[in-house]
């Protein structure tokens, strides 16, 4: 379809549950998220079918279910998400994610933010593509297992110095698993 057609523009509001696109485009701009708090997969922002989602300033996600990413990309039918400086995702269930992109598919442009986990990593790259021109990353959990970012299998690009992600509140030996892959191609 006509994809000028199914721009949607949000700013201003408060959601409580998901904000699922699927499709077309969404803007969102000083808005509060605030994922269901029982069960798993509840999200903040879910993108698939082709989706393109710009998160600009003033938008706070927050997620506590035990399984929940404050923005979360599908693995199949990918899409683009572009996170602006003056963002804030709070992921504070046990196997929470800042941010989760998943699949081939599907890419990321961080140019700003602020992004915690209390679960797993506050940037969870797993065959998909993160380019990241700004943020920061934060893990507050207490797991050895998991830590600020982690790229499986996918693309990470630091364009701000290659081999290099800034992070707060690291678990030991977490520098060796933020730079695996950084600059390399799936």
């Amino acid at each position: 379809s006509d994809k000028s057609s199914d721009n949607v523009n949000i700013s201003g509001a408060t959601i409580n549950g998901t904000v699922s696109v699927d499709g077309g485009r969404v803007d969102l701009s000083n808005c509060v998220i605030n994922a269901r708090t029982t069960g798993t997969d509840q999200h903040g922002i879910s993108v698939s079918g082709g989706a393109e989602v710009n998160i600009k300033s003033g938008v706070d996600i927050h997620t506590t279910a035990e399984k929940s990413y404050g923005i979360h990309a599908s693995e199949y039918y990918g899409g683009t998400i572009n996170i602006y400086d003056g963002v804030t995702v709070d992921a504070g269930g046990s196997n929470s994610c800042g941010v989760y992109i998943y699949g081939k598919r599907n890419t990321a442009n961080i140019y700003g933010g602020s992004f915690t986990s209390n679960g797993q990593w506050a940037l969870n790259c797993w065959n998909g593509t993160v380019n990241l021109y700004g943020g920061t990353f934060h893990y507050n959990g207490t797991s050895t297992s998991y830590g600020t970012v982690i790229n499986r299998g996918g693309t990470v690009k630091d364009l701000l110095a290659e081999g290099h992600v800034y992070y707060e509140g690291e678990t030991a030996g977490a520098e060796q698993v933020i730079t695996e892959g950084l600059g390399s191609e799936p």
